[in-house]
């Protein structure tokens, strides 16, 4: 077989049911040199788990992971962490970890930590989480408002919150500035994606932003610059009170 002194995984465990498997299987293609390395990047879905926001699931991915868990599943089969970091907080989140080859009696520590049944229980913290709070305070905030609402910014994350809350039931558009998304459907969803808000600038509406961090700021002061009369919302985060 072919040896190598890096792999590279970028985004690519969370898409399989067994990733320890992978992993594993790994170590025969990397050079027994202390200097080979395994490099793997993964989604952190820490802040979503604390914010007990469901936006981070999505279909394609099999596995979720936060940086304690991926250290867990890299550490139980035989690898050694040397760096780890998170980056990417303002759109969503990465885990990127470099490995090694662990040693013998670095296997023997891992071995006895992971034993230890409040480290497992941590692991399945995912399984114990309740999203049905997030979910019906935004249904409940459909049923109760009496504007037009509509998407702006439709990505993964706007589709997942469609889905989730049933929103197409009462939304009036889907809006997003890219014109290669324009008359596109979402799944389920029978309203065409708009370029432009189909509303003058004298309108009551309510806007809720399907975009990262990092534009939601810029965005909103824009749209409220143009459409002075309208309520503009995250879908990061939990519906106003009233």
């Amino acid at each position: 077989d072919l040896q190598y002194d890096l792999i590279i995984l970028r985004h690519y465990l969370e898409h399989f049911k067994s990733p320890g498997l992978i992993i594993s299987s790994l170590k025969r293609f990397l050079n027994n040199s202390s200097d080979s390395s395994l490099y793997i990047e993964v989604p952190d879905c820490s802040k979503f788990l604390k914010a007990k926001n469901p936006l981070f699931l999505w279909e394609q991915h099999r596995q979720y992971f936060t940086s304690s868990s991926l250290h867990m599943l890299l550490n139980r089969h035989g690898f050694s962490i040397e760096y780890q970091n998170i980056y990417g907080s303002s759109i969503e989140p990465s885990i990127a970890t470099l490995s090694r080859i662990a040693s013998h009696a670095e296997l023997e520590r891992y071995k006895y930590l992971l034993s230890n049944p409040k480290i497992n229980e941590s692991s399945k913290l995912l399984l114990d989480l309740d999203f049905s709070s997030y979910i019906n305070q935004w249904k409940s905030f459909f049923c109760k408002s009496l504007v037009p609402k509509l998407v702006y910014g439709i990505g993964h994350n706007a589709d997942r919150f469609i889905q989730l809350s049933s929103a197409h039931q009462y939304l009036y558009a889907l809006v997003d500035s890219n014109p290669l998304r324009k008359d596109f459907y979402l799944a389920n969803c029978p309203l065409p994606i708009k370029e432009h808000i189909p509303f003058d600038s004298n309108s009551s509406m309510d806007i809720l932003l399907g975009v990262h961090d990092r534009m939601t700021t810029v965005l909103r002061d824009r749209l409220q610059l143009k459409f002075p009369h309208a309520r503009i919302f995250s879908i990061f985060s939990f519906p106003p009170k009233s």
